[in-house]
């Protein structure tokens, strides 16, 4: 443990490697030690206690992150006490071409949204400390997979910039939508590009958001 300042050896379970788009984990017997924080690809975490009294780490692959390895630091109280190589590998993701109006082409590019912008992004980062999560997480809805996570969008033969950071089912409207797992509600309203949107709080870091909503 790390109540005399070390981690002992075998004490650190992580995941030697990770497709993009995909998540790294560390889970450490931290012992006494106060703040701890996992950092990968120059993001910095916090790590959580659970139900066996060890600490959990998570942090996600985004879909543009380089292949290669890279380098997961486990820190306690700011100091550095535990670091491993993970391997990253490269993952194909589709290349869906838009067919837009030019009205839903001047929501993409007109429109000044920053207060909406500001809020969604203080509701993603939402960290709270208690995990409200209870089973593991389903699916909102079934239905047709008719976008998928990661892939990159044309509009005019133009590639967009970034990458679709969700995952579209297509179902009737007014089908129900249901929590994936335990959560809290922490944002709720009609956005500009995102249309009616719910956002749930799932505690430790883990936030969903349900977009395109028809009410």
């Amino acid at each position: 443990t790390w109540a005399a300042g070390e981690c002992a050896a075998g004490s650190v379970e992580y995941s030697r490697q990770a497709r993009q788009g995909d998540f790294v984990w560390m889970k450490a017997d931290a012992g006494s030690a106060g703040t701890v924080t996992m950092s990968f690809d120059g993001k910095e975490v916090p790590c959580y206690t659970n139900g066996d009294g060890k600490r959990d780490c998570y942090a996600s692959v985004l879909p543009d992150t380089q292949p290669g390895n890279k380098k997961l630091l486990l820190k306690a109280d700011g100091k550095t006490h535990v670091t491993r190589t993970i391997k990253i590998v490269r993952r194909g993701f589709p290349l869906l071409p838009l067919t837009l109006t030019n009205d839903k082409k001047a929501l993409l590019n007109g429109e000044d949204r920053a207060d909406e912008i500001q809020k969604i992004r203080a509701a993603l980062h939402t960290e709270s400390a208690e995990r409200l999560r209870k089973s593991l997480f389903e699916l909102p809805v079934k239905g047709t997979i008719e976008s998928q996570f990661g892939e990159k969008r044309t509009v005019d033969g133009k590639t967009r910039p970034g990458f679709h950071r969700g995952l579209d089912i297509g179902v009737p409207e007014g089908t129900l939508i249901s929590a994936p797992s335990d959560g809290r509600v922490v944002l709720a309203g009609m956005f500009t590009e995102e249309g009616n949107m719910v956002m749930l709080d799932h505690g430790q870091g883990i936030v969903t958001a349900y977009l395109h909503l028809s009410e």
